[in-house]
């Protein structure tokens, strides 16, 4: 005991070669086990790290942001090191040898820095490495056998990376069938060979938003991924989902994002394999229409993302069979919907408790409608969102819903030229809460911009 309240109060002064700079390392827990690292000096000196005050009880060293660029061979020896954090350094290459010494290594986070190519035989001391993250570095390809040795590898971040994916082999993963998590976010997956992740067996998250691609990677959908639960495609070129087959492997998916793509259409078949589907993002595309039967053998899905889309009718039966708590119609199309849409999304076998539905060029009346029917089973709602604006909703003479879809143009087109006069909206916002209405087409005609009463 006596020995570690002495350590306790040691501070570690690393001297870093051919610069004045340097990290001044202590350790923050008494029993020697987390050494903590930061930078001393001028914040911007370039730092090339010899040596650290490791013994044999250290388990995690963090290193981040210490303008690292190179690593001596034995600077992180220690048979008892688990974790090490290098993130946010400026390291643009290691050494076969750099982590030789530390064949306890659990976790490795070598994100954000300059790699642009790792040795072959980087890994071969690490054989109990769980998790690596890669990511923002200026890696273009990974040798066959870079990953051989990390037969218990769950964990794998390559985002944000320069990879080409035709350039990739599909012998890469032959040693890792127990990689459960695996991001390729952010680089050009366009061509990858059909069969990459043919070793992996127990897949569960695969990331591939931003990687450029024009429809759904087959390799990501392979019959031995069936494993997988969540599969990221947004921020894609993906225009269309056509192909029956794509998704007939994936039994177990539970969320699929497809947001920030330019999809236009979807047909039912498609995702009709889906069944254990929980969590569908569709927003952020340009979808105007929807089958009524898209969602209907989805048994498990509950949220569904369909805001900032273009899609003016839904029908109720479109839900009949989901067992729904969140539904997202936000910054679409839509001047109403059918009757008693809110109430008819409460039933046995679903409890809606969230429903957004704003800024639409809703029919005031309708969304009067829509307003006490959520009101009435305490939904979770938004009239309008902060800092948008935008009109509300807008209205006949009449006052009364109009569900007419001959007459959406007319509401749509009042709505919008509201929108795009902000002299009027800002005229409206300073009128303390007084209702203007301008004349924008006909006598039979009025738009309106105020909240509805309820």
């Amino acid at each position: 005991m006596a020995r570690k309240k002495s350590l306790w109060c040691y501070f570690f002064l690393v001297v870093l070669k051919e610069t004045s700079a340097s990290v001044e390392c202590s350790f923050i827990d008494a029993q020697e086990i987390i050494l903590m690292c930061i930078p001393v000096g001028v914040p911007d000196v370039i730092l090339k790290l010899e040596s650290l005050p490791l013994n044999g009880y250290t388990e995690m060293v963090l290193l981040r942001a210490c303008g690292i660029t190179e690593l001596e061979h034995d600077s992180l020896k220690t048979t008892s090191l688990k974790y090490i954090d290098l993130s946010e350094n400026r390291l643009k290459e290691l050494d076969s040898d750099s982590l030789h010494n530390s064949p306890s290594l659990a976790y490795l986070n070598i994100s954000n820095n300059l790699l642009s190519r790792l040795p072959v035989d980087l890994f071969v001391g690490n054989p109990h490495l769980l998790v690596l993250d890669l990511k923002n570095n200026f890696l273009s390809n990974l040798d066959v056998g870079v990953f051989d040795s990390l037969v218990q590898l769950y964990k794998l971040d390559l985002s944000w990376n320069l990879f080409l994916g035709k350039d990739l082999s599909s012998l890469l993963f032959v040693n890792n069938k127990y990689i459960t998590y695996l991001s390729f976010a952010g680089n050009d997956m366009n061509g990858t060979p059909d069969n990459l992740l043919q070793s992996l067996e127990v897949l569960e998250v695969l990331d591939l938003n931003s990687c450029g691609i024009t429809e759904v990677a087959k390799f990501a959908t392979q019959s031995n991924l069936k494993s997988i639960k969540e599969l990221n495609l947004s921020s894609n070129k993906i225009s269309k989902l056509v192909n029956e087959e794509i998704f007939k492997n994936l039994h177990n998916l539970e969320i699929l994002n497809l947001a920030h793509n330019e999809l236009e259409h979807i047909d039912e078949n498609v995702v009709a394999p889906l069944k254990n589907l929980k969590v569908f993002n569709l927003s952020h595309n340009e979808l105007t229409y929807l089958s009524d039967n898209l969602f209907r053998r989805m048994l498990s899905l509950e949220n569904i993302d369909l805001s900032h889309n273009l899609i003016s009718k839904i029908e109720v039966q479109m839900f009949l069979n989901n067992p729904l708590k969140i539904l997202n119609l936000s910054f679409n199309m839509f001047t109403f919907l059918p009757n008693t849409f809110s109430m008819s999304l409460r039933k046995p076998n679903a409890n809606i408790t969230e429903f957004y539905f704003h800024q639409n060029p809703w029919q005031c009346a309708c969304l009067k409608e829509i307003l006490h029917e959520v009101d009435h089973l305490k939904v979770t709602h938004k009239t309008d969102v902060p800092g948008y604006m935008r009109p509300i909703c807008v209205t006949s003479l009449e006052m009364r819903c109009i569900r007419d879809d001959s007459v959406n143009d007319v509401f749509r087109n009042m709505y919008y030229n509201i929108l795009d006069g902000n002299r009027i909206w800002n005229t409206i916002r300073d009128s303390s809460n007084r209702c203007l209405k301008p004349r924008l087409h006909s006598a039979h005609f009025r738009a309106v911009s105020r909240e509805v009463g309820r």
